[in-house]
């Protein structure tokens, strides 16, 4: 896809925005993700008076759970919808289902399965806008809204969401320049954007139903003081109470694999804190390493998994990908640093040994 051709069409989508539409704002649940749709939410209520008139966040459910937010959006007669940060295009279900009743918008950047662009979608990736040379997995959606938004609004007063989009998805390194700006510009530091990110992942793993809440009180603060002033920061508490006891079990229990540059580890949290557990794993003790976490739950018939590499040596969402093929309602896909996927309980040691297999292939060790 042309980038000429896309921000053309970009530009259009929002200049025909009206106080008359009813617009829909559907997000990933996760820090990228909200600021992106914060960001976005900013930009409609400059451009048209009025904020989008229905937000939610999911992560990536079945087709009978996406069915139900299509479902709210159609019956709540939104004619525009604004997906970001959602990786929907393995094949054509949402866009299928949404076109019929609404224009829609992506912008997302994860890997590019299909383009979805028509009459009535413009859909946008990071490998097609990204700076010449830049790993697009670097260009997360937070950035990418701000950039595109900014096109037609005054995002200004608002980088500061767009630092602590970067920072949660470890992308700050990458626009260290405009990270280390804005921070001085809108007098916050890099302490605040941690605990702010903190703030996000505790209210998403600990008590997601509150996401809804917390999206209106990044659109009303006015920076990150008020974020951490608020009572959503208890939980952050919880959260990292709960990472420092799975911390303690990884040094115990995690299985390493020298030969293949392999670390293996299954747990069985009280919540869902699989991605920003995994993330310190492999930012803080094996950036070089393969890392593979496997998170079993309550209550869940599937075994959730997360890959990391840091150094670069093994696309991880392509090893996913590879390893899961063949084996029944089994899924993964993701950024060439960062994957992730699920398959039931009881094909998780073919999983693992398809990982092995397809690591051994790589030798990624020599």
């Amino acid at each position: 896809m042309q980038k000429s051709k896309i921000l053309k069409r970009f530009d259009l989508f929002l200049k025909a925005l009206s106080k008359n539409d009813r617009v829909g704002l559907w997000v990933h649940c996760d820090g990228d993700g909200l600021m992106s749709g914060a960001i976005a939410a900013k930009a409609v209520e400059s451009l048209i008076g009025k904020r989008p008139d229905i937000f939610f966040c999911s992560g990536y459910p079945n087709q009978d759970g996406l069915m139900r937010k299509i479902s709210v959006l159609k019956d709540r007669q939104c004619n525009k919808v604004l997906i970001l940060d959602l990786s929907l295009d393995q094949d054509d279900f949402v866009i299928k289902n949404l076109e019929p009743f609404a224009e829609v918008l992506f912008v997302d950047h994860h890997k590019v399965y299909n383009d979805f662009n028509s009459e009535k979608t413009v859909f946008i990736k990071a490998e097609w806008i990204a700076p010449k040379g830049m790993d697009p997995s670097k260009y997360p959606a937070s950035k990418m809204a701000f950039d595109l938004f900014s096109r037609q609004v005054d995002l200004s007063s608002s980088s500061w969401l767009c630092c602590i989009g970067l920072y949660a998805d470890c992308a700050n390194g990458a626009w260290k320049t405009f990270f280390d700006s804005e921070l001085k510009k809108s007098k916050t530091d890099l302490d605040a954007i941690k605990k702010s990110c903190q703030v996000i992942d505790a209210v998403g793993i600990i008590d997601n139903s509150k996401f809804s809440e917390l999206y209106r009180l990044f659109l009303d603060a006015s920076g990150t003081r008020d974020i951490l002033a608020s009572d959503f920061f208890g939980l952050a508490k919880d959260l990292e109470e709960e990472m420092d006891y799975w911390l303690l079990e990884f040094k115990k229990k995690a299985e390493f694999f020298p030969e293949i540059e392999l670390v293996w580890f299954v747990f069985h949290p009280r919540f869902p804190i699989k991605s920003p557990f995994i993330n310190k794993i492999s930012f803080d003790f094996y950036p070089n390493q393969t890392v593979v976490l496997v998170q079993l739950l309550d209550g869940m018939k599937t075994a959730n998994f997360s890959g990391r590499r840091q150094d670069g040596k093994v696309r991880v969402n392509d090893l996913l990908e590879e390893s899961v093929k063949g084996i029944e309602n089994a899924s993964a896909g993701g950024h060439a640093p960062a994957a992730a996927g699920k398959v039931s309980r009881e094909n998780l040691e073919l999983f693992k040994n398809n990982l092995l297999s397809e690591l051994r292939k790589r030798n990624v060790a020599k």
